[in-house]
């Protein structure tokens, strides 16, 4: 409890937020005076409070729209399937907005998920372990369970803008600018109990059927018919000043667009940065298709 108090204080000590402001005073006071039970309670304040910013702060899937501010709550698919039932009652998931869109493994699919019963949201990896709990088989046992245990580290609950904060910080300094995960990867943990699905997401350049990804995420798409939501992360990187793609996503442009047209080539750097001018020059214009791009490409190669 002391540690968890003490992590909340530390992330939350720069906080707008006046209700936070007042929680946070009341819990280093009775930290002085080491009143547990005034601590226990202040936190059961806090932790409501918080989950109230998480339902009120994600942006609906049926509401965005591209280049547009937004916050989802995403369980990206690590592995090449998905399985309908979960060994575990314990969810891991990640916060991306259109300022951090770190995911865990190299996958960008997955779903946004309902931000309810969440148990901790954090802005580093928590390391869960996913198959700490058996079924369970008892209402009470349901209710008693301890999910500290599922975590290595002390699990907390902080407001969405904290953990954007602390993300986008550790993610300029690992990888010298935002929207950036090409040296490290940099992404937050958020534990949910329970799966709930809005949507299915895809992060991409904007390539369309070019990128893998995106052809994985149609194709999901068409077994469970959520809200599609392919997320371009070129226009929200130029909104802030940056090359449209990192060195790694130009690389990733050339590489799956030499495997969609089944091409292949002796001079490769040279033939890099007219295939990456072509495709930003394409959509600048607004006149990108994967069909386009592949006929613009032929004249090139």
């Amino acid at each position: 409890m002391y540690e968890k108090s003490k992590l909340v204080i530390e992330y939350n000590k720069n906080s707008k937020d006046l209700t936070i402001q007042s929680l946070i005073r009341e819990l280093k006071y009775y930290l002085e005076i080491n009143d547990v039970e005034n601590i226990k309670r202040v936190m059961e304040l806090y932790n409501t409070y918080v989950l109230e910013i998480w339902l009120k702060e994600m942006t609906k899937p049926e509401d965005y729209k591209q280049g547009e501010d937004f916050k989802f709550l995403v369980h990206n698919l690590t592995k090449d399937d998905f399985y309908d039932d979960f060994a575990t009652d314990l969810v891991s998931g990640s916060l991306i907005t259109n300022q951090c869109m770190g995911l865990c493994g190299e996958s960008t699919v997955g779903f946004t998920l309902v931000p309810s019963n969440i148990k901790a949201a954090v802005p580093y990896d928590l390391y869960t372990s996913n198959g700490y709990y058996p079924k369970c088989f008892s209402h009470e046992d349901y209710l008693n369970r301890d999910y500290s245990k599922a975590f290595r580290f002390s699990a907390i609950i902080l407001p969405p803008d904290a953990i954007v904060k602390s993300v986008l910080q550790e993610t300029i300094k690992l990888n010298g600018e935002m929207l950036n995960n090409d040296r490290s990867k940099v992404f937050s943990e958020i534990v949910s109990e329970g799966f709930f699905p809005t949507a299915i997401y895809v992060v991409t350049s904007g390539e369309k059927e070019i990128n893998p990804n995106y052809v994985r995420a149609l194709n999901l798409n068409k077994k469970y018919m959520f809200t599609f939501l392919d997320i371009d992360k070129s226009l929200y990187r130029i909104k802030n000043g940056l090359e449209p793609l990192t060195d790694m996503e130009q690389i990733r442009l050339v590489m799956n667009l030499f495997s969609y047209t089944n091409t292949s080539v002796e001079n490769y750097e040279k033939l890099r940065l007219s295939i990456y001018k072509l495709f930003l020059s394409l959509k600048e214009k607004e006149i990108y298709t994967p069909e386009l791009f592949v006929h613009e490409f032929q004249k090139i190669k």
